[in-house]
């Protein structure tokens, strides 16, 4: 397959925005949680997904104007092998979070909240597999655009 700018602008656009919807939903998820654990605040689902998506699109902004190859496809690639990448990718990561997640919301509980409360259990197990849903498709992303980049084949 030839080189065809439009194709690897295509697919550079798609890790690029994969990576900061998924992002944005996550730091949605993050703030709304620590509002409510350590403020008793709940705040308006539409202000915080504005906020954190302002705040993910700036940061983004910030890293691909300093860092353009981030997250950009280098040659053309053939759409099924984007597609492969990036569901390989977006799975082995949601696997690889899910126990960090667990770790870090039982950490959070010992910090910040109750250890001894009966849903403690409940938190942990529903954070671990919760959150990591939103942050997987981003760090797959990632990944999918530096195995491609390497030349991976499935």
């Amino acid at each position: 397959m030839s080189d065809e700018g439009p194709n690897i602008r295509w697919m550079t656009c798609v890790l690029r925005g994969v990576a900061l919807a998924s992002g944005s939903l996550s730091l949605f998820w993050i703030v709304g949680i620590l509002a409510d654990t350590l403020l008793g605040y709940d705040p308006n689902p539409l202000l915080l997904l504005g906020f954190a998506a302002v705040l993910t699109g700036g940061l983004a902004i910030l890293v691909f104007s300093r860092q353009p190859r981030t997250l950009a496809i280098a040659r053309s690639t053939a759409p099924s092998l984007l597609l492969s990448a990036l569901v390989l990718s977006a799975v082995h990561s949601y696997l690889a979070m899910v126990p960090i997640c667990g770790i870090a919301a039982y950490v959070l509980v010992l910090l910040l909240g109750n250890p001894g409360a009966n849903d403690v259990g409940m938190f942990v197990v529903l954070f671990a597999i919760w959150f990591p849903l939103w942050l997987a498709p981003g760090v797959g992303a990632l990944w999918a655009a530096r195995r491609i980049s390497a030349g991976w084949r499935p």
